[in-house]
């Protein structure tokens, strides 16, 4: 028999638990669109999996809101025992809880910056010399000729996993409206690389200053996102020639930490439980 059909979070997939007959040497999986499969051999039926492992997943041209039935033809002998036939409808229902490190430092930056602007510590110019109050925080290179001055850039350099949990599980499941949200995930470690680019050395250890205070001064704004084991790195450069028609003053600094990468996803809660001889079935 089939026990169960579970529609995957990721969506355009579905999940058949079986029940094989103990002397069943091997089984046949069918889906049809309509509730008519004709037996084990019905042409119209798509065959989804064929062989002795249980459970199966079916991913084969699923459409979400669609639904799909199923038929599992078990063979005993030489002949097909035929199981109940069961209907699924695969949706994507997952929501994302991932902190996305570079978006994060780029806003706290780009609204520190204003702040320092505002206090007379740094003093943007336009291209025509006209004052700014506030500097861009990109995420790519300046351009030279398109550059109000100074600027500052945050570029990612890795964002890979790096702790893992049992079950991939990074936060206790919660009961939400009759049914419970699971959260999996794990932790990713953030390489960002933080660059602050002036015309003038003077005006880039203002910068760098500046930089550092507005990393310093958000420390509780990352760690209620989730951040930990933070670090910044800054260090003197410079484009003298080549890249610039002008000497162009850097700081080049790099930021680290760890930063949650999960998602969540509702399961309907068990309303009921059946006890049987043989066993417990959820319902």
């Amino acid at each position: 028999m089939i026990q169960l059909i579970q529609a995957l979070h990721a969506g355009n997939a579905l999940k058949l638990f079986l029940d094989p007959p103990d002397d069943a040497s091997y089984w046949r999986v069918l889906r049809k669109t309509t509730d008519d499969i004709a037996g084990a051999d019905d042409a119209a039926a798509l065959k989804v999996y064929e062989g002795s492992d249980a459970p199966v997943l079916d991913i084969d041209g699923l459409d979400n809101g669609t639904t799909y039935y199923y038929q599992v033809f078990y063979r005993i002998g030489d002949a097909w025992q035929a199981s109940n036939v069961q209907s699924g409808v695969p949706a994507t229902d997952y929501t994302d809880h991932n902190v996305d490190v570079l978006v994060l430092l780029r806003e706290r930056l780009r609204a520190g910056l204003a702040v320092e602007v505002a206090r007379g510590v740094l003093k943007p110019r336009r291209q025509d010399n006209s004052p700014r109050d506030c500097i861009d925080v990109l995420n790519a290179p300046p351009v030279f000729e398109e550059t109000p001055w100074p600027v500052v850039t945050v570029h990612l350099i890795k964002d890979a996993p790096s702790e893992f949990f049992l079950g991939q599980t990074v936060a206790p499941d919660e009961a939400i409206d009759g049914g419970i949200e699971e959260y999996d995930g794990y932790f990713d470690r953030w390489h960002l690389k933080v660059m602050g680019w002036s015309l003038n050395p003077d005006e880039r250890i203002r910068l760098r200053q500046a930089m550092k205070r507005i990393v310093l001064a958000n420390t509780d704004v990352f760690a209620a996102e989730g951040l930990t084991e933070m670090q910044f790195d800054l260090e003197d450069a410079e484009a003298i020639s080549g890249e610039y028609p002008a000497p162009v003053y850097q700081v080049a600094g790099t930021f680290t930490c760890l930063a949650p990468a999960f998602i969540g996803a509702t399961d309907d809660a068990i309303t009921a439980v059946d006890v049987t001889a043989t066993g417990v079935s959820d319902e």
